[in-house]
């Protein structure tokens, strides 16, 4: 219908000669799309006026239960946005996989969007199908603003996808340190572990950001929490040949004797022979002070540390 075809390009002088000639408004073109639904996925905000001052259902929906609210907040049209809000468009309605506007501007990272469905009351906790809310999406893509705005309006800082990864965990596991620093200092669960048993210290001996391990031992992370497999953050970070973060773990006291389900220490998968020497150098300073008597260890640590050395 050439309704359709002008306001999806956007030619208000044309779609307002349609209207004019009575076209129906809410005719339903290819996959449910309606004019209204062209308009606002493309951001032609003075097409979304007339067509909405000619009654256009605000609320109609494609194929896919998808709304010109949802496409508009999905593409970052702001002006859209608060047309189809004047016109009562439902803030909370939510696509077929229960993504709602607010979790696709966050996912986005349409702060302005954001801010304009948080001022007309969207529902800020509400979790799509794979239990994802607005902040963990901020935050899985790294969209500081959105993730701001969020927490400012008291998102849970603590909710979980289905996963049971929180927004930390998932700003760990895609390397954003901004993002990071905040979630810690607005005390998000440091020791959180998913489904998997994984922390937010394990998964950063996987970044390629030694930052990000640092911050998290500076929040008084645990750091001999085991996955389901028996595996520490030492133990991935020695048999994936990370040797600084190796030595960051250690000086967090992280221990070389736990063994994984498979009776394996750090020791035993290190990923390399630097590594291999390190940890070993370590188990032989804590076996010495195990035998010598505390007073006397204490004194003679370093000299300990030199011996393992020359014997490895």
């Amino acid at each position: 219908m050439n309704l359709i075809i002008e306001a999806k390009k956007g030619n208000y002088n044309e779609l307002k000669k349609l209207i004019n000639l009575k076209a129906e408004i809410n005719y339903q073109g290819e996959s449910h799309v309606t004019a209204l639904i062209h308009a606002s996925s493309n951001g032609h905000n003075k097409c979304v006026q007339i067509l909405l001052k000619k009654n256009a259902d605000a609320n109609m929906e494609t194929h896919y239960n998808i709304t010109a609210l949802f496409l508009a907040s999905q593409n970052g049209h702001v002006k859209c946005i608060k047309q189809l809000l004047e016109a009562k468009a439902k803030v909370d309605y939510s696509a077929y996989t229960y993504t709602t506007p607010l979790m696709t501007a966050s996912q986005n990272g349409h702060i302005d969007c954001v801010k304009q469905l948080l001022e007309a009351k969207a529902h800020i906790n509400l979790s799509n199908s794979s239990g994802i809310t607005p902040l963990i999406f901020a935050s899985e893509n790294g969209h500081y603003e959105c993730m701001m705005q969020l927490l400012e309006a008291n998102a849970d800082i603590d909710s979980q996808n289905i996963y049971e990864e929180t927004a930390l965990i998932n700003a760990v596991g895609n390397n954003h340190i901004n993002c990071i620093e905040k979630l810690l200092e607005k005390k998000a669960s440091i020791d959180h572990q998913t489904k998997n048993e994984d922390t937010a210290l394990i998964l950063a001996t996987f970044s390629n950001d030694i930052n990000i391990l640092e911050k998290i031992i500076e929040a008084k992370a645990q750091v001999n929490l085991q996955t389901k497999n028996g595996f520490t953050a030492l133990m991935w970070a020695s048999q994936n040949g990370h040797i600084k973060y190796v030595k960051k773990l250690l000086e967090a006291n992280a221990d070389i004797n736990f063994r994984n389900k498979y009776g394996r220490t750090a020791i035993d998968i290190s990923g390399n022979m630097e590594i291999e020497i390190l940890l070993k150098r370590k188990y032989m300073v804590e076996q010495m002070i195990r035998v010598v008597p505390l007073p006397v260890a204490g004194g003679h640590v370093v000299l300990f540390e030199w011996i393992a050395e020359y014997c490895l």
